[in-house]
């Protein structure tokens, strides 16, 4: 089979999770195309499905005398993790091969290590002054400032659904990647409000919020946190003016509505 054909064949596999012809068409395309990234990518997701099917098992019978027990889930994702690496030592520049590795450590529960992934990448990225690529060494889905912005919020989301002062702290430092990496999204300083109004400190959350709205001026989620960081603060006024901003906004009324009543209820 020709080493071009391999990836599809393994894709194939992988989609009715044919483990036999996975394991086959890796060694086969490995041999083939050894500096081929997606070869060690392909790998880590074949690991990383063995590693979800063994932690879906609640009791493993004991291994058969003079037979090695079959990996663990942990031995599993750690030998995908080493694939991963494998992959950016190839391929520096595959942002999908980042976000795996560091979502991998997410799965583990390993949060320091996925803070300490995604800070490398995004280090090592700004020195080297080359585009991010995707999948099949593709260009980003959407530009790199709203995408990678976007794709650190989803992270981030991951611990603020948590709570919790370790899994808030993570989120914290997910967040920090945004404002440190990519100052001029809005996405830094509206979850870093998030984060101190979780904490009850609702005037450096009113702080970040404003760097939000000039970051992004017409975000309905931005203007509506400021209503009622606003008026938590009793800062009537000032309510009801970001009020006024987010009622000329499309699709808001609900919202204005539900805000709306919320400020006639503080004196």
């Amino acid at each position: 089979m020709a080493a071009q054909d391999q990836q599809t064949t393994f894709r194939k596999a992988y989609q009715i999770n044919d483990t036999a012809t996975m394991r086959l068409t890796l060694a086969r395309w490995r041999q083939q195309e050894p500096r081929n990234a997606n070869v060690y990518v392909a790998r880590a997701s074949y690991l990383l499905r063995r590693a979800e099917q063994s932690r879906g098992r609640k009791g493993s019978p004991a291994a058969p005398a003079g037979k090695a027990a079959a990996p663990t889930a942990a031995q599993l994702t750690e030998a995908a993790q080493d694939a991963l690496c494998q992959a950016l030592t190839l391929a520096p520049d595959r942002l999908d091969v980042h976000f795996a590795l560091a979502k991998s450590y997410e799965k583990q529960g390993d949060a320091r290590q996925q803070v300490v992934a995604l800070r490398q990448a995004l280090n090592s990225h700004g020195k080297n002054g080359q585009p991010w690529y995707w999948y099949d060494s593709a260009e980003l889905p959407a530009p790199e400032g709203e995408f990678v912005p976007a794709s650190l919020d989803d992270y981030a989301e991951f611990y603020w659904q948590q709570g919790g002062e370790a899994a808030l702290a993570t989120g914290k430092q997910l967040t920090e990647l945004i404002t440190e990496f990519y100052p001029e999204s809005y996405l830094g300083p509206f979850n870093l409000s998030q984060y101190y109004s979780s904490r009850g400190q609702h005037e450096e959350a009113l702080a970040q919020l404003k760097q939000a709205a000039k970051l992004q001026p017409k975000e309905a989620a931005t203007l509506a946190a400021l209503v009622k960081t606003s008026l938590v603060l009793g800062h009537k006024t000032e309510a009801q003016q970001y009020l006024t901003q987010l009622r000329k906004l499309p699709e808001t009324q609900e919202l204005v509505a539900e805000l709306n009543q919320q400020l006639k209820q503080v004196k």
